[in-house]
Parts: structure tokens; sequence; C-alpha cells
């Protein structure tokens, strides 16, 4: 999921409504629950704001909106991502490259920088 401050909320309550006051809060808000009643506690805090103006909170929910089905979208794709890798592990038919095969790639980046770091000391 996307850090919090790259939230298009937070971006647009910032850059284009210069409203940091309502950008903080949200900020402080999603820094303490990460869950998705987070966007509906933000969705309440941007309609009780007195810094926006109506069509800043309609532009505002329009950003949250598309904030909340981008992290929809990343929470499925994790799903899918792990649902593929037990499927994947507990596939007879897999060989052990294709049920190891991120293991054996961080094994040969971390000894290539070891490598890397011992070749520059000498």
């Amino acid at each position: 999921m996307a850090k919090f401050k790259d939230w298009g909320v937070v971006n647009f309550l910032q850059d284009k409504v210069k409203a940091p006051g309502v950008a903080g809060k949200v900020l402080e808000l999603a820094a303490d629950t990460v869950t998705g009643g987070t966007f509906s506690k933000v969705k309440d805090l941007v309609l009780g704001s007195d810094e926006l103006t109506d069509t800043e909170k309609q532009l505002a929910l329009v950003e949250l909106n598309l904030d909340n089905e981008r992290y929809l979208a990343d929470l499925q794709d994790r799903k899918d991502a792990r649902a593929m890798a037990v499927s994947l592990n507990e596939s007879k038919e897999s060989s052990w490259l294709a049920k190891n095969f991120v293991f054996v790639l961080q094994l040969t980046l971390v000894l290539s920088a070891i490598l890397f770091g011992v070749v520059i000391i000498f």
C-alpha cells in the first residue's frame, strides 16, 4: 500500500487547496489506523472541514474514492499473489527451482553485494 503521504487526497489538500490543517489531520488519522475504516473517517473529516469550499470538498472526496479503490486493488493483488504462491508450493508438478526461486534470487543478490563490497575494499 502507498504511504499515507502519497495518498491523492492528502496531495490534493496540501498542494491544490492549500489546506494544511485538514491534510495534517488526515495524515494523523491515517497513521493511527490502517484499516478500511480510515477512509470513512477521512471522508467525515473532509466534509466537516471549515477550510474547504463545497467544490473543494467534492474534489477531495473524488481523490479519496480513488485512494480507496487503489487500496482495495492492492489488497486484492496481495491476496492473489499469496494464493498463487500457496498453489505453487503445494503443487506436485512444480520444480524445486520454481518453489524456491525467490530465495535463490535473494541469496544471489546478497552474495553479489558482499562480493562487490569486498572487491571495492581490496
